[in-house]
């Protein structure tokens, strides 16, 4: 059973992967010309944006005035000011590292943005370019692919695909912004949520539950949801403020909030393992090992009866070394007897088999 439980939670350990999101990080939305080149960005792996007369070299060595000129000859753009902000923002402030989220005609992406480049060998791009725009004016994309002729481009990283009946009203509310390109960071939040199940942004823990099942939740289910959450947590630190949002839509997502780091996570990944029991259903199997229902209480609290046993066995090691004084001792064990005491009171607010089963229900894998 020892050696069952520890593979176990290595297994757990590799695949519960905590995201810690640079809180430099920048948010974009870029459209893909009414979907017209959603389905190449995502295969070939990158974006793009149009106005192929202002390239990075322009940007950086030509006057305003005549990038203006530029615009104003080759496009129809009653704002070429609003073009050359747009070619800027794509050139030189995005970075690589920020996040984007591609929209398509149904279908919606999020990615990490890569290095810029530029396709040399699209001959005679301007032309190319003013073409494609035609088709798609004409509705020619909706029954032929149309290659993208945009020059300026972005690598990416795929890192989810939605459809957009999907989308929080958050984001729903960002597509509301026509531009080809904009900056949506004031929907982070939003946007992260949908693309990790546990990441750390801005110094703060997020944890998403995605509810999967079409029929209603019920009130009472969902407060008991947030009762155990709340009461976990409350435990392990007092003076904690969970927040727990929801879009109110069955599917939807629960969205728990802690204002604590990376370092909480890993002090007391423990109670994550509830969280991440509640993600996968009542059973979960890998490689051969299983995770069911009734294990899960049994199983958190093995982690944290081995964890304190090896800590004692390391301090009376390092007695005998007289590598520790008495009074440092007693002090390091009256710190892992406090700590055990606390789990222990985590694992009794911990739902009953029963009610566990319940929560999962609502959550399929």
């Amino acid at each position: 059973m020892e050696e069952y439980n520890f593979q176990l939670v290595e297994k757990i350990n590799q695949q519960v992967h905590v995201v810690q999101v640079p809180d430099t990080c920048s948010f974009w939305m870029i459209r893909t010309k009414s979907g017209a080149y959603y389905s190449e960005y995502i295969h070939s792996g990158y974006i793009a944006i149009g106005w192929n007369a202002v390239l990075q070299s322009n940007i950086t060595q030509d006057t305003e005035e005549k990038l203006r000129q530029a615009v104003e000859l080759n496009y129809a753009d009653k704002r070429p000011g609003a073009a050359i902000n747009k070619c800027y923002s794509f050139a030189s402030e995005m970075q690589a590292g920020d996040l984007v989220m591609i929209l398509g005609d149904k279908r919606v992406a999020f990615g990490i943005i890569g290095e810029y480049f530029e396709k040399q060998d699209i001959q005679d791009p301007i032309k190319k370019e003013l073409e494609a725009d035609a088709q798609i004016a004409a509705g020619f994309h909706k029954q032929n692919r149309i290659e993208c002729p945009y020059v300026k481009r972005r690598k990416v990283q795929i890192i989810k695909e939605v459809e957009e009946l999907r989308l929080t009203p958050m984001l729903a509310r960002a597509m509301l912004n026509h531009h080809s390109l904009s900056t949506i960071s004031d929907y982070a939040i939003p946007v992260l949520n949908t693309c990790f199940d546990l990441y750390v942004y801005n110094g703060e823990t997020h944890a998403v539950f995605r509810v999967n099942t079409k029929r209603k939740i019920k009130g009472r289910d969902f407060a008991t949801f947030c009762y155990y959450i709340t009461e976990i947590f409350s435990v392990l630190n007092e003076d904690e403020d969970i927040s727990i949002t929801t879009n109110l839509n069955s599917p939807g997502d629960y969205v728990v909030a802690f204002s604590q780091g990376m370092d909480f996570i890993q002090e007391h990944w423990f109670a994550f393992l509830f969280i991440f029991a509640v993600l996968f259903g009542g059973s979960y199997e890998v490689s051969g090992l299983k995770i069911d229902i009734p294990s899960v209480r049994g199983l958190i609290k093995w982690v944290c009866n081995r964890k304190h046993d090896n800590s004692i066995k390391s301090l009376e090691a390092e007695k005998l070394k007289k590598e520790i004084s008495g009074i440092d001792l007693d002090n390091e064990l009256k710190r892992i007897q406090i700590a055990r005491e606390k789990e222990e009171s985590v694992l009794q607010k911990m739902p009953t088999d029963q009610e566990l089963e319940k929560l999962q229900n609502h959550n399929p894998a």
